[in-house]
């Protein structure tokens, strides 16, 4: 995975303007969510439905 390799997180076009960055690991952690804003999300991790898992919009972020 390109994110992994360049150590960077990522994200999808159809976030909007300010995405929140995911973090894939290989932890207890599963997937870290790094908000753009702090005052809008407030998870600790991300858990995708269908569409995140087959969207062709993802890009690696930064």
């Amino acid at each position: 995975m390109k994110a992994q390799k360049e150590g960077r997180g990522m994200t999808r076009k159809s976030y909007g303007f300010q995405p929140p960055i995911l973090l894939p690991t290989n932890t207890d952690k599963c997937v870290i969510v790094i908000p753009f804003n702090k005052k809008k999300i407030k998870l600790n991790r991300w858990n995708p439905n269908l569409d995140d898992l087959l969207a062709e919009d993802w890009y690696v972020y930064g």
